[in-house]
C-alpha cells in the first residue's frame, strides 16, 4: 500500500476481493487527506484506489455522568467535554473497555453525548472499563475515563410503608447494597428526595408532599411479522369405566314377588360356568330382595377381586335390581351373568309371571397406554422420532420434536382431555413451532401408533393431529456457512458487511446488519445442523424491506497463516414467503359506556385527543405517540412469535368529568374537575377492522392485535393511593428493581367528637366524626402525648 506517493507499507491479500494494510503515522499533526495506491512492485507500478483521511487524534477531555451503574448494563451515561465544544455533527460511538455501540443521543445546547452502558459480561465482568468517545464515529478521542459497575441496588422493606400526603414520614429502609455519596436517591412516584445513610444496608428519607399523578395509559395496536405454526397432538380413549351387570327381578298383576316356602328364589351362574347339572360357578339360592352385603357375598370367588354391589329398590310388585361393579379394567369380554332356567335349580320366586333376567348394561374400558411416534415431513425430507409415551410431559414431546433435524425450537403445553376425570389417561399437547426455520404454514405432522416399537393399547385408543393455527410470517432468508469456512460476511447492494468468524452467534450478525446497512427490522436467528454441523442463519425481514434480491453472503477459506484466502459467493435463499397481511384498519377506544369514533392504527397524537375528549366521560388528555421497526423496541410482549409493526398511544389523563356536561351552542361541554381522580378504569378498546395478523395467548385463546396497560397510576392528595419506592445511588441514572409500594393515604379531618368530657380515671369510650378515617389506618388516638390504643373508628 502506498500512502501520499512516499509511505509504503506490507499489504496483505485476505480475499480474492480485498486487501488489508495498516496506514503509516501521518508527517501532519492536524492530519489531512493523502493518495491511496497499491503497488505489486514495492511501488515502481501503481494503482490508484482512492484517499485516506488522517483525523487528528489529540486527546479531548471528557467526563461521565454519572460514572458507575448496574452492572447489568442499561445505565444511561452521559459524556460531557471539560472545556470547548464536544459535540460533532455525526452521531458518534461510544466504547466501554472492548465494546462499541452507537451513542442513543447528542445534545448540542447542552453539550454532552449520551450512550447506554453495557452489560459487565461483555467485559469479563470486569468491575470497572475505561469508556472512550468516537465523536467522528471514526477515531477516538484516547481520553480514557473509568466507569465502575455496581451490584443490583434492592429494597427489601420499608418502615412504615404508608403516611399523610403531606408527606414528612420517617421511612427506613432495609436492603442495599447502599453507597454513602450525595447521589443516595428515593423516589416516591415520580418525587425526588435525598437520603440518608445508615449502614450498607440501611438508609431513611423523608416522604415528600403527594404531588398529583396523572394516570397513564398505554394502548397498542400491532400485527405479527411471525405468528408461529400451532399444531395440536391428541392421544385419545374412551372414558376408563367399570363394566357393570345388572339384574333384576319381574312380576305382573297385582301380587308381590316373594320366595317359595322354603326361602328359595333364583340362582345365577357367572361367565364362565355352566347352567347345566352339574352347575359351575354358580351361587346358592338367592332371595328376592338380597340385601347388597348379602348378593356381594354370595357371589364372591366368581367375580374379579374388588368387585361391588348395589340395590336399588323396592319397585312395584317388590321386584328390586342389584348392580354388579367390577373393578377398572376387569371384563368378561362382553359376557354377563345367566339365570338357571332348567330343572331343580330354575327360577321359584312367586308372584304373576315372576322372572329374573341379567344383563350387560355397561361395557368396562381399558384405558389409553403403549408408545407412538411422530413423523415430520418438509421439502421431500422426513424422519421420525424415537418412542414416546403416551403419558408424556411438555419437556419429553418437545425434546422428541427437537431431537429432528428439520425442527427446532418448539413450545409445548397441554392439558387433560378426560374430561369427566375417569382416568382414562386422554391427554393432547399443543406444539408452537416458535422459530424462524419453522416459519410459515408447516405440513401437518404425521403419526404412527400401530407398529411393533410404537403401539397404543386401550379401549379406542388412538392420535390424532391438527393444525390449531396456521403459520404466518413476513419474508425469511436462509444461508448456510460451509464447516470448512474460516469466516463470512454479508453483502447488501454491492456493500459489504463486517467479517465474522466461523460460528458467530446470530446476535453479532444482526447487530452488524444494523451497523453495516442501518437495518434495525431484522431478527436473526443460528442454528447448527444436526447432520453436517454447519451453521444455518435465518433472518426475518420484520417489516417487509424486500432485501431478498439483494443480500448475498462471502464465505472464505484461507490457509494456516492465511496468506491466500479463497472467496466464494453464495446467494441468499428465500426460506419461506411473506403472506402476512398488510397492518392497517381502524379501532374504536370505550370509556365508561361512551365509545369513540374509528380511530386509525396509524393516527397521530391531535387524532386520539380529539376522538376522546369528544366522550362525556373524559376532560382533557395528553397523547403520545411511539412506533417503531427496530426489533423489540416499543413491541407489545406476546408468547410466541414476533410483533412487526406497533404503535403504541400513550394516554395521559389530566382532567376528568367532575359533573354533567352543559349544552353550549348546541354542543356537549364538559365541565372539568378542578382536582384528580385519582385510580382509572381501564380503557377497553374495540378491535372492529384492524389489518394485519393478529395473536393468541394460547392454542384454543381469543386472537388479538390490541392490549391495554396502566403504565402509571393515578394518585392525588385529596384521594391519595400507592406510588413505586425506589432507591438509586448513582443520582438518578439507575434505580432499584422489582420495588415495594409506599402508600400516601388522604389527611383525615375531625368534625367533632362525642362525648367530649370524661372521668380523670380514664375509659370514656369517644366517637370521632370526620372524613378519611380509613380504617386500617387509623391506629392510635393521642391524649395529651399520651397513646391510647383501640379507637373505635366510625
Amino acid at each position: 500500500c502506498v500512502f501520499n506517493h512516499t509511505e509504503i507499507v506490507d499489504a496483505k491479500v485476505t480475499s480474492p476481493t480485498s486487501v488489508s494494510c495498516a496506514a503509516p503515522p501521518c508527517r501532519h499533526p492536524q492530519g489531512g487527506g493523502v493518495l491511496l495506491q497499491l503497488s505489486a512492485n514495492s511501488g515502481f507500478d501503481v494503482v490508484d484506489v482512492g484517499f485516506f483521511v488522517y483525523s487528528a487524534t489529540q486527546k479531548v477531555p471528557f467526563r461521565l455522568e454519572p460514572n458507575h451503574g448496574r452492572k447489568g448494563g442499561g445505565t444511561r451515561v452521559l459524556a460531557k467535554g471539560i472545556s470547548g465544544s464536544f459535540v460533532r455533527d455525526v452521531m458518534p460511538l461510544c466504547r466501554f473497555g472492548s465494546y462499541t455501540s452507537r451513542a442513543v443521543d447528542i445534545n448540542r445546547d447542552e453539550g454532552y453525548v449520551a450512550c447506554i452502558s453495557p452489560p459487565n459480561s461483555v467485559n469479563n465482568f470486569a468491575s470497572s472499563v475505561a469508556v472512550d468517545i468516537s465523536l467522528s464515529g471514526q477515531v477516538f478521542t484516547n481520553f480514557s475515563v473509568a466507569f465502575r459497575y455496581d451490584e443490583e441496588v434492592f429494597v427489601r422493606s420499608l418502615h412504615p410503608s404508608r403516611g399523610f400526603a403531606s408527606g414528612g414520614t420517617d421511612v427506613q429502609v432495609l436492603g442495599g447494597p447502599f453507597a454513602n455519596s450525595h447521589e443516595l436517591k428515593c423516589r416516591f412516584g415520580t418525587n425526588i428526595v435525598n437520603a440518608s445513610f445508615h449502614d450498607t444496608n440501611h438508609i431513611s428519607c423523608l416522604s415528600p408532599t403527594l404531588d398529583q399523578v396523572h394516570e397513564v395509559q398505554k394502548v397498542s395496536v400491532f400485527s405479527m411479522a411471525h405468528n408461529p405454526e400451532i399444531q395440536t397432538i391428541s392421544a385419545k380413549s374412551e372414558d376408563y369405566v367399570n363394566e357393570i351387570h345388572t339384574c333384576k327381578t319381574y312380576g305382573d298383576g297385582t301380587d308381590d314377588l316373594r320366595d317359595d316356602e322354603f326361602g328359595r328364589g333364583f340362582i345365577l351362574v357367572a361367565p364362565g360356568g355352566s347352567t347345566n347339572y352339574p352347575l359351575k360357578r354358580a351361587t346358592c339360592w338367592l332371595r328376592h330382595n338380597e340385601t347388597a352385603g348379602t348378593m356381594h357375598e354370595a357371589l364372591h370367588g366368581l367375580m374379579p377381586d374388588g368387585f361391588e354391589v348395589s340395590r336399588r329398590g323396592p319397585f312395584a310388585r317388590e321386584s328390586y335390581e342389584w348392580d354388579i361393579i367390577l373393578p377398572k379394567s376387569a371384563t368378561f369380554g362382553g359376557q354377563t351373568l345367566r339365570v338357571v332356567e332348567n330343572g331343580g335349580g330354575r327360577v321359584r320366586l312367586e308372584g304373576t309371571n315372576a322372572s329374573v333376567n341379567c344383563t350387560l348394561s355397561q361395557t368396562g374400558t381399558q384405558k389409553i397406554n403403549g408408545h407412538f411416534k411422530l413423523t415430520f415431513n418438509q421439502n421431500g425430507f422426513e424422519e421420525s422420532t424415537s418412542p414416546i409415551r403416551h403419558n408424556s410431559t411438555n419437556e419429553e414431546i418437545e425434546a422428541a420434536l427437537e431431537s429432528l433435524e428439520m425442527i427446532h425450537d418448539v413450545i409445548v403445553n397441554s392439558n387433560s382431555m378426560d374430561t369427566n376425570n375417569t382416568g382414562s389417561g386422554a391427554y393432547q399437547w399443543h406444539v408452537t413451532f416458535n422459530s424462524l426455520r419453522n416459519a410459515g404454514n408447516l405440513p401437518l405432522l404425521k403419526t404412527d401408533f400401530a407398529s411393533p416399537d410404537a403401539k397404543l393399547s386401550g379401549t379406542g385408543s388412538r392420535i390424532e393431529i391438527i393444525e390449531t393455527r396456521m403459520g404466518v410470517s413476513m419474508d425469511v432468508l436462509k444461508f448456510t456457512i460451509p464447516w470448512n469456512s474460516d469466516d463470512f460476511s454479508i453483502s447488501l447492494n454491492g456493500i459489504e458487511g463486517q467479517v465474522l468468524p466461523l460460528g458467530s452467534p446470530a446476535s453479532d450478525l444482526q447487530e452488524s446488519m444494523v451497523m453495516d446497512f442501518g437495518l434495525e427490522s431484522v431478527l436473526v436467528e443460528r442454528y447448527v445442523s444436526k447432520l453436517n454441523q454447519q451453521d444455518e442463519y435465518f433472518i426475518l425481514d420484520i417489516v417487509g424491506n424486500s432485501i431478498a434480491k439483494d443480500i448475498e453472503v462471502i464465505t472464505a477459506r484461507c490457509n494456516e497463516d492465511h496468506s491466500d484466502c479463497f472467496e466464494e459467493r453464495r446467494d441468499v435463499s428465500l426460506f419461506s414467503t411473506s403472506d402476512a397481511s398488510p397492518f392497517g384498519g381502524h379501532f374504536k377506544i370505550q370509556y365508561a359506556g361512551s365509545v369513540t369514533k374509528p380511530i386509525s392504527v396509524f393516527a397521530t397524537a391531535s387524532d386520539i385527543e380529539s376522538a376522546l375528549e369528544e366522550l362525556e366521560s373524559i376532560g382533557d388528555i395528553l397523547v403520545t405517540v411511539t412506533e417503531s421497526n427496530r426489533v423489540d423496541e416499543y413491541k407489545v410482549p406476546v408468547t410466541s412469535g414476533h410483533v412487526g409493526e406497533c404503535r403504541n398511544f400513550y394516554i395521559q389523563f389530566v382532567q376528568a368529568i367532575s359533573s354533567p356536561p352543559e349544552v353550549m351552542n348546541g354542543h356537549k361541554k364538559p365541565h372539568l374537575s378542578t382536582h384528580y381522580s385519582g385510580d382509572l378504569e381501564l380503557l377497553q378498546l374495540s378491535e372492529g377492522q384492524i389489518m394485519g395478523v393478529p395473536t393468541r395467548d394460547t392454542a384454543f385463546s381469543d386472537d388479538y392485535q390490541s392490549s391495554v396497560c396502566e403504565v402509571v397510576k393515578g394518585v392525588d392528595y385529596n384521594h391519595g393511593g400507592p406510588v413505586e419506592f425506589a432507591v438509586s445511588i448513582n443520582n438518578g441514572a439507575d434505580y432499584s428493581m422489582n420495588n415495594p409500594t409506599f402508600h400516601y393515604h388522604a389527611i383525615p379531618t375531625l368534625d367533632s367528637i362525642h362525648p367530649s368530657l370524661g372521668s380523670i380515671t380514664g375509659g370514656t369510650t369517644i366517637r370521632v366524626r370526620g372524613s378519611n378515617l380509613l380504617q386500617g389506618f387509623i391506629r392510635s388516638c393521642i391524649f395529651w402525648d399520651t397513646a391510647k390504643a383501640g379507637m373505635a373508628v366510625m
